[in-house]
């Protein structure tokens, strides 16, 4: 005999979207904090000269990836288990959906270590833009620019501060 599952659907739908605003509002901390192009991504894992920032230190990628490790997937897995057992979608496209969710989960987790231990070019994923395979970096403007755009002959702007006069972050 089934449950009666159709009542639980309204809190089940109540928690995703409580799980959707957390994640939502983590996007917007990940866009302040690293920024939405891949030099910021690598500039922020492999340090910066120009923001005076050192290389991010592999015990400072454990201790963020160590708690996401049982965080990201343990909600993967409460969330997919709700869905699945309110009806909310059908079990084919509820399996396709749990595999991309636990692929890419596991990809976005693992491409700081990336980027900084094996390839800058790994940004891209960090960002979630699709590599196309056959170009190199210049087509994705991976390169930083060019020396002279950074003199110290630029206008000031009230409250901006300039690149050479910031702290760098241990």
């Amino acid at each position: 005999m089934r449950a009666p599952v159709a009542r639980f659907r309204p809190p089940v739908l109540i928690f995703v979207g409580f799980v959707v605003i957390q994640a939502v509002s983590a996007a917007v901390l990940f866009a302040t904090k690293l920024g939405l192009a891949p030099a910021s991504i690598e500039a922020f894992y492999l340090g910066s000269e120009l923001a005076m920032t050192r290389p991010r230190s592999l015990a400072g990628l454990l201790e963020v990836a160590v708690p996401h490790l049982l965080a990201i997937p343990l909600t993967l897995f409460i969330v997919i288990h709700l869905v699945g057992w309110a009806g909310i979608v059908r079990k084919e496209a509820l399996e396709v959906l749990a595999r991309l969710s636990f692929a890419l989960a596991g990809v976005g987790l693992m491409a700081g270590m990336g980027v900084r231990y094996l390839w800058p070019g790994l940004s891209a994923v960090k960002l979630g833009v699709p590599v196309v395979t056959g170009r190199n970096r210049s087509n994705f403007a991976y390169t930083y620019p060019p020396r002279e755009n950074f003199t110290r002959s630029e206008p000031r702007v009230w409250g901006q501060v300039r690149p050479w006069t910031r702290r760098a972050r241990c």
